[in-house]
């Protein structure tokens, strides 16, 4: 079973980054990065809101 909120946004390769906004909450931008799971599949991780990567992150989108 899947849980949780992930980006809607194909992954394309390892250490991608996804930023988008959360379907429960529209202005709140969350963000994912791709990496390999246990089973050597790519599948997006969220980061913490406070994680430097995903300020970083939001900070660019936001400047778009």
């Amino acid at each position: 079973m899947k849980s949780g909120t992930n980006s809607p946004h194909t992954i394309k390769f390892e250490g991608q980054l996804s930023v988008f906004e959360s379907p429960h909450s529209g202005n709140v931008l969350l963000v994912d990065r791709a990496k390999y799971n246990r089973y050597n599949r790519l599948v997006w991780v969220a980061l913490l809101p406070e994680d430097t990567v995903a300020l970083e992150a939001i900070a660019l989108y936001r400047a778009k």
